[in-house]
């Protein structure tokens, strides 16, 4: 019983350290891209190296899930899978356009100008796909799925949604508020959706697209970074705790509250889920 609970320690500590590992190598080549992009002006030529990168990271994740875990928590099922992307894309994208449209209401958000680049707008959504599936993998991937294995759903949704928000806070015009938003309506959301579809495609698309979304279309500093070439340029003016400030409509407090209602909906059904599987 001792031994076969240190078994599990150990895998748990290789699928920590496999995440974090994956992660870097993720980090590592969107800064690279970002680098040589601004540098260079070698927007096209990163877009490959962005998604072979996703490819990879995918791929070494199914495979240590596979051979330490016995279990491939990445298994390709093309219907399921493009089902839920496309559902995360839905999901991510009427966020923002809900949360834009509120602000908008409030006086907040005005449109000055509409242009479109579409070197810059393809580099930055391959960009935010890289983004999304290494941040994906490691959050929700390992760390959520060993907390939710280790004690409960509810601890892997607290504990994941909280270090998610908390790591923001090196973020450029970050807040101990910013961080608070992140982990109620990020960390929140994608763990929470990751629950109810039980695979990491649903939050991949959500992420993706959200970043996309408020960054490249809709003009907003994404998570403290405000040097995204945008769709359109917006005017935006209001009480900061209304408009994020200069951290991005994450830090708004219509963020926080729509995104934690998505989040509810989500831990309903799962709730619903396991009670009808019992």
């Amino acid at each position: 019983m001792k031994d076969h609970k240190n078994i599990k320690l150990w895998r748990d500590i290789i699928f920590v350290i496999g995440g974090i590992l994956l992660l870097i190598i993720g980090s590592t080549i969107q800064a690279f891209g970002v680098y040589t992009a601004s540098e260079y002006n070698s927007y096209l030529i990163n877009i490959p190296i962005f998604l072979i990168t996703a490819a990879v990271l995918l791929l070494l994740y199914s495979l240590l899930t596979r051979y330490v875990e016995g279990n491939d928590a990445c298994k390709i099922a093309p219907r399921k899978d493009i089902s839920s992307i496309g559902k995360g894309l839905l999901i991510g994208f009427s966020y923002f356009i809900i949360v834009t449209a509120t602000m908008s209401l409030c006086g907040c958000y005005h449109i000055k100008s509409i242009q479109f680049d579409w070197e810059k707008q393809l580099f930055s959504f391959t960009l935010f796909f890289l983004v999304a599936v290494s941040e994906e993998i490691f959050f929700r991937g390992f760390l959520f799925r060993i907390i939710n294995r280790r004690w409960n759903l509810w601890a892997a949704l607290v504990i994941s949604a909280l270090i998610f928000g908390g790591l923001h806070i090196f973020n450029d015009n970050a807040t101990l508020w910013s961080s608070i938003a992140i982990a109620i309506e990020a960390g929140s959301l994608y763990g929470a959706a990751y629950a109810y579809n039980k695979n990491l495609w649903l939050p991949i698309g959500i992420h993706w697209i959200w970043n996309y979304t408020q960054g490249n279309i809709l003009g907003f500093p994404v998570s403290g970074e405000d040097n995204v070439t945008s769709v359109i340029t917006p005017e935006i003016s209001g009480p900061q705790w209304l408009t994020g400030g200069s951290f991005g409509a994450e830090a708004s407090v219509i963020s926080a509250v729509i995104g934690l209602l998505i989040s509810l909906w989500f831990i309903r059904k799962t709730v619903q889920q396991e009670h009808c599987e019992q």
